[in-house]
């Protein structure tokens, strides 16, 4: 064999036993480099173990496809009340069928579990809140989650909205009172005194022109308080609201401020928002008067406008102006971060269990958006419309 094919012979033999040293040396890091992660998951898992089964929080696992709970550490189960996984479907409303499918519907999309409030409530033991914190553990199919008790935290907060609920009760009261003794009352008097006057006027003679004048100007001044002091009665306690129902309330509301202020208000119905609860009504008509009367007082706007729609469950109302914004006014600004006028606002929608929100549009005016909750109701709870 000639040398040169010798030399090309042994550096194929010397090429090939580098790669053979290569491929053996990667092998054996991957063998090596697997059995370590394999130590390092054992590992994990064995302290995951011992977490899930030690900790004073309840923790479960369950099928993320079908709901099925897999098993639960003993937090959860002193938590539930009960000793056996097995017992848990009959005393659960959560895992009767497993997981409520809105919470799977959800863990499909985002892979986790935020805070999903479950309320659990059995013939022998009293209602409960739990709250669930979790992650899909996409190899297997199956999640994980933190299951938090909740339930003092939301009895306290039905307390605080029964609180409140009793504070608007009495401050309505508190109008209505204030309402009938100002017609009964003060209006009363002022019209007595009215007559007096006009019945003076009339027995003075005409050398004396200048007492009939300022007698005629006194009797001026007691029908402009007459006036006010119906207006005032009226926005404590529209009598038109009780007497004939909400949207004439508003649309009295609504023309009363067009007529005073100049400002253009268009009342705009999508849908007649007929047989509401008398308290819903009462508290959709003060967001109204309270949104009007700063549209009024601070929005600088031209026009503005009301929009009521409800659905078979809800009622919505927006209020919106084409008016400077709150950005654009300190005292909005200030009343958007806590003032009494926003602030009432939102805690009436609380209350009823609604939603509240108060913002500047791009166009730079401001809209105020409510969404009131309710169940239908028949007999004395309506009022007329």
């Amino acid at each position: 064999m000639p040398l040169d094919q010798i030399v090309v012979l042994w550096v194929l033999l010397a090429a090939m036993f580098v790669i053979a040293s290569v491929v053996i040396a990667f092998v054996v890091s991957v063998i090596v480099g697997q059995r370590k992660s394999i130590r390092e998951i054992t590992k994990s898992e064995r302290k995951f173990r011992y977490l899930f089964e030690n900790s004073i929080v309840g923790m479960v696992r369950f099928d993320a496809a079908t709901g099925r709970v897999i098993e639960t550490n003993e937090a959860l189960l002193k938590m539930l009340g009960t000793r056996s996984l097995e017992t848990i479907p009959s005393r659960l409303g959560l895992f009767e069928a497993g997981i409520p499918t809105p919470l799977l519907q959800g863990l499909e999309k985002t892979k986790s579990i935020q805070g999903h409030e479950i309320l659990l409530q059995g013939k022998r033991q009293k209602p409960a809140w739990l709250s669930l914190f979790g992650v899909l553990n996409e190899s297997d199919g199956t999640c994980e989650a933190v299951v938090a008790d909740i339930t003092q935290q939301k009895q306290a907060i039905l307390l605080l909205r029964q609180l409140s609920s009793k504070i608007i009760e009495a401050e309505e009261n508190e109008r209505r009172r204030v309402a009938r003794e100002l017609h009964d009352g003060v209006n009363q008097t002022l019209a007595l005194a009215k007559g007096k006057l006009s019945f003076v006027e009339h027995r003075i003679s005409p050398a004396q022109r200048k007492i009939k004048v300022t007698s005629k100007d006194a009797g001026r001044l007691v029908e402009s308080a007459m006036e006010d002091v119906r207006r005032i009665s009226r926005n404590l306690r529209p009598s038109i609201l009780d007497d004939l129902g909400f949207l004439p309330a508003v649309r009295a509301l609504i023309d009363e401020l067009q007529n005073r202020s100049k400002i253009v208000i268009r009342l705009a119905l999508e849908e007649k928002p007929k047989n509401l609860p008398r308290h819903i009504e009462l508290a959709l008509y003060r967001l109204i008067q309270e949104s009007l009367t700063n549209v009024e007082k601070h929005s600088r706007a031209a026009s503005a406008v009301v929009r009521i729609s409800r659905t078979d469950a809800t009622v919505r109302v927006e209020i919106a102006d084409n008016g400077i914004g709150l950005h654009g006014n300190p005292r909005r600004k200030k009343a958007r971060s806590g003032g009494m006028g926003i602030q009432g606002m939102r805690e009436r929608m609380v209350v009823l269990g609604g939603t509240f929100h108060a913002s500047s549009t791009t166009s730079g005016g401001t809209v105020i958006i409510a969404e009131v909750p309710f169940r239908q109701q028949s007999g004395d709870d309506h009022v007329r419309h």
